[in-house]
């Protein structure tokens, strides 16, 4: 369980059943008022304590209480339980916990958080909902909403921590949507060589035995003297089911050699200065198995990113530090194309795919 704390503890006054705008004096730069337009719903988001982003909400969400003014009466009685109006402007809060995250992709990003605030000795004084707008880095909170007993907090949280528990270890598989089977295909796969200034790496893709084989090696561009890469993508323009209510992409497959350059990509999308060679959403398949067994190599969307290095395949910009980067709900409702890579690392490339697919989905889904 983590727990977050602030150095010095302040008066907790906040979550009313109302919509607001916070503008933090003498921190980051923030617009008051400021609201987008939804883009798609809500996405649960797990993992959360370890998403900077996420935690930087939060921390965020912290602040923002401690700006408010001490004598707000914008709060109901009854998120402290028996406190009184006389005395809640004196309860003292020096930790918070994350119970609930999810998020909506807008001009931006909203995160919608449920918070459970405690005292010095741990003791619950009141939870809610909070949503943070992060608009491309400034953020704002946008509305307190719905308070929460600390009885149903509390019991929420120990339903997260033993979620958490039970799941060790797992990916977060149970609801799937395939993408891709190589033992049944849909897609037609097509490889390609790099191209550029007389790349020499070269590479096949074939399904055989309902495996896809990506077998090659990537070499240095002899001009550049830095490696190229290879690449196999569907190359047909059948449409991909929609994935806006997963979390991440899956893949499993075994590696027949010690590569690291292993990348995968999705869609078409081209970051505003990005590179000009760099379409898609792209992030680092690390951890891939070697030897006899397949495995699992589950990567969430956050992070993916459209603002990378087309010359090494490396992030420039990160779907974690700034929102704009990040996979969008177009992309999500049908990724267009789905491509993997050996890409920026000189090596032998021999990869074995058994599947591809998008997990954490909504059970709608």
């Amino acid at each position: 369980m983590k727990i977050f704390s602030l150095i010095i503890p302040f008066v907790f006054y906040a979550c009313a059943d109302a919509t607001s705008s916070i503008n933090v004096r003498g921190g980051r730069k923030l617009q008051e008022h400021q609201h987008a337009e939804p883009l798609g719903g809500y996405s649960t988001v797990t993992n959360f304590n370890d998403n900077p982003m996420i935690v930087e909400a939060a921390q965020f969400v912290f602040s923002s209480l401690q700006q408010q003014d001490s004598n707000s009466n914008s709060m109901p009685d009854e998120l402290f339980g028996t406190t009184t109006k006389a005395t809640k402007a004196k309860t003292i809060i020096s930790t918070y916990q994350i119970i609930e995250v999810s998020q909506q992709v807008v001009a931006g990003m909203n995160i919608k958080l449920t918070m459970l605030f405690q005292d010095g000795g741990s003791n619950c004084v009141g939870a809610c909902n909070v949503v943070v707008y992060n608009h491309f880095g400034e953020m704002s909170v946008t509305s307190w909403n719905k308070q929460i007993t600390c009885e149903e907090a509390e019991t929420r949280l120990a339903e997260t921590e033993k979620l958490k528990l039970t799941t060790a270890g797992d990916d977060i598989d149970n609801t799937v949507v395939v993408l891709e089977d190589f033992s049944n295909p849909v897609h037609t796969w097509t490889e390609k060589n790099d191209p550029v200034m007389g790349g020499k790496s070269t590479g096949t893709f074939s399904i055989q035995n309902g495996l896809g084989k990506f077998v090659g090696e990537v070499v240095d561009v002899p001009f550049l003297h830095a490696p190229g890469f290879i690449t196999s993508q569907t190359s047909d323009h059948k449409v991909f089911p929609d994935i806006t209510s997963c979390q991440a992409l899956q893949i499993i497959a075994k590696s027949n050699t010690n590569y690291s350059g292993y990348r995968i990509s999705f869609g078409k999308a081209h970051a505003p200065g990005g590179k000009s060679f760099a379409f898609g959403y792209k992030a680092n398949l690390e951890n891939v198995p070697t030897g006899d067994d397949f495995g699992k190599v589950t990567i969430p969307f956050t992070q993916f990113t459209d603002f990378w290095d087309d010359s090494t395949g490396d992030p420039i910009h990160t779907c974690q530090e700034d929102p704009r980067f990040c996979p969008d709900e177009m992309t999500l409702k049908n990724i267009k194309v789905l491509e993997i890579w050996g890409e920026g690392v000189g090596g032998l490339v021999d990869l074995e795919i058994q599947r591809i697919q998008a997990v954490g989905c909504n059970d709608s889904q």
